[in-house]
C-alpha cells in the first residue's frame, strides 16, 4: 500500500469502517512506515481531543434557521438571473474597455495636434545622411556598416 492511499484511510481505520482485508493491509503499512504511523497517532490524538471537548447545546431554533437558510439558497430568486448575469457582466466589461480605448484615442490625439508639419522627401533624405559615421572606428558597428556597404564619403 502506498502512503497516499494509506493517509486517505486513516479516518476510516480509526472509526473501524475498513474491511478486514483493508485493515490488514493498512496495519502492515503502518508498521513499516514511520511517517504514516505518526500521522495516524496525530489523527487519533485529534479525535480524542474532539471526543473530550465540552458539549455545547445550540440555541433554540438554530437547526430550523439553518435548514430554512439552505432552502432559501436552493431557490433562485429569479430563474433567469443566473443565466443573464454573466452576459451582463461581460457586456459591462466590454463597454468599459471601449470607453478606455476611446479616452486613450482622444487624449493621444490631443497630444499630437501641435506636431510640426511633415518633412519633404529632400529633408527626409538629409536626416539619413551618413555624416554621423565619419568618426566611427573600424571595429565599431558603424565602422562595420561602412565597411560592408563600401560607402566612404557620401557627402
Amino acid at each position: 500500500m502506498r502512503c497516499r492511499h494509506a493517509r486517505k484511510l486513516i479516518s476510516q481505520y480509526i472509526d473501524k469502517e475498513l474491511s478486514s482485508g483493508e485493515t490488514k493491509l493498512f496495519s502492515a503499512h503502518i508498521e513499516a512506515c514511520a511517517a504514516c504511523r505518526l500521522e495516524l497517532e496525530e489523527t487519533k490524538e485529534l479525535s480524542r481531543m474532539f471526543a473530550a471537548a465540552e458539549r455545547v447545546s445550540a440555541p433554540y431554533g438554530f437547526a430550523t434557521r439553518v435548514l430554512a437558510g439552505i432552502e432559501a439558497d436552493k431557490r433562485p430568486q429569479n430563474r433567469l438571473s443566473h443565466i443573464f448575469r454573466p452576459v451582463l457582466v461581460r457586456a459591462a466589461e466590454v463597454a468599459f474597455a471601449c470607453v478606455i480605448v476611446v479616452i486613450g484615442f482622444f487624449s493621444g490625439r490631443m497630444l499630437i495636434t501641435d506636431s510640426p508639419a511633415p518633412l519633404s522627401a529632400a529633408e527626409m533624405r538629409s536626416t539619413f545622411h551618413l555624416d554621423v559615421f565619419e568618426s566611427a572606428p573600424p571595429d565599431s558597428i558603424a565602422g562595420a556598416y561602412i565597411g560592408m556597404t563600401g560607402v566612404q564619403n557620401e557627402k
